[in-house]
């Protein structure tokens, strides 16, 4: 990231413990600590109460970054209060790297291929 974004660093980083409320503590507190903070990515639990965190600051300049899209996430990137979602997937990830190592040892052909990319898919 130094390397790409120059204007950038990271100020804090920052472990939940898979802890909801210690996630949205931990946002509050930086929020409150670091003045020219402009984005908090929340890779771990807690993605709903750090976005409340950065409402009560009254910080919706912070870009918010965070995983999994649930109805309520899609509501509150609906409302702007999360402006990106990584949705993963694990019908296709486990989809492509079957591929992956099928094609690479020679073991299935393109129509075998598409017929367990579907099936993995339905498996959802």
């Amino acid at each position: 990231m130094a390397e790409r974004h120059t204007a950038c660093r990271i100020v804090r980083f920052a472990e939940s413990r898979e802890n909801d409320d210690r996630a949205g503590d931990l946002a509050a507190q930086a929020l409150a600590a670091e003045d020219g903070l402009v984005g908090i990515y929340n890779a771990s639990a807690g993605g709903m109460k750090v976005a409340q965190a950065i409402k009560r600051a009254g910080r919706s300049d912070v870009v918010y970054i965070t995983h999994e899209l649930s109805e309520q996430r899609r509501a509150f990137l609906k409302a702007g209060q999360i402006d990106t979602l990584l949705d993963q997937e694990p019908a296709t990830e486990i989809a492509i790297a079957l591929s992956v190592i099928a094609r690479y040892f020679g073991r299935v052909d393109d129509f075998a291929l598409a017929i367990l990319c579907m099936d993995l898919h339905h498996m959802r």
